[in-house]
């Protein structure tokens, strides 16, 4: 199972990573990520991404693309606020959201769980706390306010 898993994790790093002859995968010891790989992701993501969208940050997401953009993207931001979320539905003029369908709200993952992931899909982990961190610093910098905590 392991792996599997090691195959499945890290498919984001691999991607920021790109075709640069560090960016395959460790095949002779788990098919996983490796150092060189994570290190010319992280060197992209810094460098050749103009704007990074976090999901758990969708509005100050699409807020930041339409400030990052706004020749393609103005009015992005109102034509957002009208859609109603795929987990709610309107009934009799009322949003109804099914209890838990927050995209928000997640339920625990069981530490053995959480403790092979975090083995398995290191590089993604690091991947995506930096981009939140370069997510966060954009949004600040164009004026915009996050919910959430950095």
């Amino acid at each position: 199972h392991a792996r599997k898993l090691g195959r499945w994790c890290n498919l984001q790093t691999r991607m920021v990573c790109g075709w640069h002859r560090d960016c395959g995968y460790d095949y002779g010891r788990e098919v996983n990520a490796t150092q060189k790989m994570l290190d010319k992701a992280l060197e992209n993501l810094e460098a050749n991404y103009s704007t990074i969208m976090i999901a758990e940050e969708w509005d100050l997401s699409i807020q930041l693309l339409e400030a990052t953009h706004p020749t393609y993207f103005e009015g992005l931001t109102e034509a957002n606020s009208k859609v109603e979320p795929p987990y709610c539905k309107t009934f009799m003029g009322e949003q109804v959201c099914p209890k838990n369908a927050n995209p928000k709200t997640t339920a625990p993952i069981h530490k053995a769980h959480r403790d092979m992931l975090k083995d398995h899909c290191w590089a993604d982990t690091i991947l995506y706390e930096k981009a939140k961190e370069i997510f966060y610093k954009k949004a600040e910098k164009c004026g915009l306010k996050a919910d959430a905590p950095k």
